[in-house]
């Protein structure tokens, strides 16, 4: 994890050797010049807006990157400034090994970081400082073309570089360039990326589900639509990541429902998807469409699970609890409502529908729940595990 940096002006002399230098010389009617710190952090700190990280700069700043097949990895690049910049540009060049395998820039992908605002701590035990946070990432172009590729000066612009590795690249170490332009400078970083000889499957074999709801998702949008929820869907699915609500539930049709959920019943890197009571067909509806559309090579009830209730407690305990057994005696008159030849058409036996999880993060024991999840300060001493081993 290098911790980097340049200073240079934009006419220094080039150096012969792979430094992040500006290069070239403004003239009358060109852009302006340039001088500013060119740095690198991995992908794990977020870098705060106006925050000082001068200890982090170096003369020989560099991306590492160090990745399996088939797998994403990011890297952060920084310009800090001294005076104001109107545009700045990235581009990445192939990377190569040496022995003629290739890594395509065309699996590279830049975003300009975009700053919020932090003015109030949501917990006074965070410990961490106010101020503008990276949050959005926004594909490059996609920010220059909205005029939003600038910089004040004396302030921190992060870049976020993802490397998609196929799973055919040769294992190996690559090299290659990312060039920052900045008005009339020119800044060049090397990039060295070690690819390690085996791959990350596409399927997922522990079931999860990140909670992320759609007014989560559509919250900073101007078009939320089923169409622009499904493309977040689709792609943190890319990254192996299934959201609480995979299909978008407000007016969908039964139809439309359920080849959402043929579609991600079908890709492996889906791991789960919600059923509930969001949409307008009822849960059994919902189970009974799963059923009757299961085949032999498709269970659509696998990936299944309910989640009615988000950690109750006081006045909702009672409720959750009670929906936790109504939803396990549906399952199981559901399940006894189908013959065994019925269910053999299917692909399914009555315990693949009895057995659907019904997942309740409840910090409190829940008597007959099926999926215990609490919050992980509920168990991280050997007393509270004990406790946890006996809900």
């Amino acid at each position: 994890m290098n911790k980097t940096r340049i200073l240079k002006s934009i006419c220094s002399f080039v150096m012969a050797f792979l430094v992040a230098v500006p290069v070239g010389c403004a003239q009358d009617g060109e852009p302006r010049s340039v001088t500013a710190e060119i740095w690198t952090m991995p992908s794990t700190v977020k870098v705060l807006r106006d925050e000082d990280y001068s200890e982090n700069y170096t003369d020989t700043p560099q991306l590492t990157f160090e990745t399996a097949r088939n797998e994403y990895e990011s890297a952060q690049l920084f310009i800090t400034p001294e005076t104001d910049v109107k545009n700045y540009t990235v581009t990445v060049s192939d990377l190569n090994d040496g022995a003629g395998n290739t890594i395509a820039k065309e699996n590279i992908e830049v975003y300009h970081q975009k700053y919020v605002e932090i003015v109030s701590l949501t917990s006074i035990t965070s410990g961490r400082p106010l101020g503008y946070y990276p949050d959005a990432l926004i594909p490059i172009q996609a920010a220059e073309d909205a005029g939003e590729t600038t910089v004040k000066a004396g302030a921190n612009q992060g870049i976020w570089i993802t490397l998609f590795t196929p799973e055919n690249t040769k294992a190996g170490t690559y090299t290659g360039s990312v060039t920052l332009k900045a008005d009339g400078s020119t800044f060049q970083v090397p990039v060295t990326v070690t690819v390690w000889d085996f791959v990350v499957p596409n399927k997922s074999n522990i079931r999860t589900t990140f909670h992320i709801f759609p007014e989560y998702l559509m919250g900073g949008e101007l078009n939320n639509t089923p169409e622009m929820y499904k493309k977040y869907v689709d792609t943190s699915l890319e990254y192996r990541i299934s959201t609480t609500n995979m299909v978008y539930p407000v007016a969908i049709s039964e139809e439309d429902w359920l080849a959402q959920i043929k579609e991600y019943a079908a890709n492996e890197r889906c791991t789960s998807y919600k059923l509930g009571n969001d949409v307008s067909f009822t849960e059994e509806r919902q189970v009974r469409l799963l059923i009757e559309n299961s085949t032999p090579e498709l269970n659509l009830l696998e990936k299944a699970f309910f989640y009615p209730y988000d950690e109750p407690h006081g006045d909702t305990l009672a409720p959750a609890v009670q929906k936790n057994k109504d939803l396990i005696d549906m399952l199981i008159a559901v399940a006894g409502s189908y013959s065994t030849a019925q269910l053999t058409s299917f692909g399914l036996t009555k315990e693949d529908i009895e057995s659907i999880p019904v997942l309740i993060t409840a910090v409190t024991p829940v008597e007959g729940l099926r999926t215990y999840c609490p919050q992980v300060q509920e168990y991280n001493t050997p007393a509270l595990r004990e406790k946890y081993a006996q809900y």
